[in-house]
């Protein structure tokens, strides 16, 4: 799949809001959320001296409940299948808080988030000390912050496109709950997500 899919999926989103944008919509934010949509991930890992990159597409989900004032609290999760000459999985679960410019009366609402991440991966056919080729895998705890945007196109709907970045360090790894003598890894996540946001009890 191509690298930018995400990003045209976020503009062809946009472009569709700001063309139903023309009419007044409120952008109540109070509530619970739920949302879902496609994402990427570029891995930036650094073995040392040897430093990759690479990339791979998901999904994601969340769930998120908004308070009086323009603060939202959001746990999600997101999935990637990183393509490299191994392919392996990366999850992440963030759970954070969002604060979101403009006022209820405005159909785009801008935001910045900041939150905890865990993330998972696992490596699959790696040889280890020349034996059959085994699954490895190995969890972080880091720091997550992004920056994004809602734009409404009904009370309750809003199509929405963010950016994130996630560093951390994967530091033991394991297969079969048995450790393995496999060096740390210093890894910086990008994300891009483009997706959809509903309001089910908004009013």
């Amino acid at each position: 799949m191509s690298r930018s899919l995400p990003i045209s999926i976020a503009l062809a989103l946009s472009t569709v809001g700001f063309a139903v944008a023309g009419a007044q919509t409120n952008s109540n934010t109070r509530g619970f959320m739920i949302g879902a949509g496609l994402s990427s991930m570029t891995v930036q890992a650094d073995f040392g001296t040897v430093n990759t990159s690479e990339f791979g597409i998901g999904y994601h989900g969340e769930v998120a409940y908004g308070m009086e004032r323009p603060v939202v609290f959001f746990a999600r999760f997101s999935s990637t299948v990183i393509d490299s000459e191994i392919d392996y999985d990366m999850t992440q679960v963030d759970v954070g808080a969002r604060y979101l410019f403009l006022g209820a009366a405005q159909n785009f609402r801008p935001y910045v988030e900041l939150g905890l991440a865990r993330r998972a991966v696992t490596q699959l056919d790696v040889f280890i000390e020349e034996v059959e080729p085994r699954s490895i895998s190995s969890s972080s705890l880091g720091v997550t912050g992004g920056a994004g945007a809602h734009l409404f196109v009904t009370p309750r709907l809003a199509v929405d496109a963010a950016v994130t970045v996630s560093p951390g360090t994967f530091s033991e790894w394991s297969t079969f709950g048995q450790p393995v003598p496999v060096e740390s890894v210093n890894v910086t996540t990008l994300g891009v997500r483009a997706g959809v946001k509903f309001w089910p009890f908004s009013k």
